[in-house]
């Protein structure tokens, strides 16, 4: 089981991707300017996908942030409602499952 102790990233699309199978852990990690400090992935090659596609579709991507970011204390249930009515999730239809996406966008705005 790696374990990662005093690690930083900074200005990371994703600070740190693992897959569901590892037992890493992630100890005293610091994470600076990164749109997401984690993100637990089932297959590699869908956030592959996912990346690639988000990132030619900036504008989309941030009205989607915008519009999660105008409401306060929103409930899961309630962002996978906004995200499934976004322009960008019609447009990532075609890359991952519905779950995926939503999952994938959840945790990419976390911060």
């Amino acid at each position: 089981m790696p374990t990662f102790d005093g690690c930083k990233a900074i200005n990371a699309k994703i600070a740190f991707a693992l897959p569901e199978s590892s037992d890493a852990k992630l100890i005293n990690c610091e994470v600076e300017g990164a749109d997401a400090a984690y993100y637990v992935y089932g297959s590699a090659a869908e956030v592959e996908s996912l990346l690639s596609a988000i990132s030619r579709y900036p504008q989309e991507l941030e009205d989607l942030r915008e519009k999660l970011n105008s409401y306060q204390n929103l409930l899961h249930v309630d962002k996978e409602c906004l995200i499934r009515d976004s322009s960008l999730f019609k447009i990532l239809s075609g890359t991952a499952s519905a779950a995926g996406i939503i999952d994938f966008l959840i945790k990419y705005f976390i911060k």
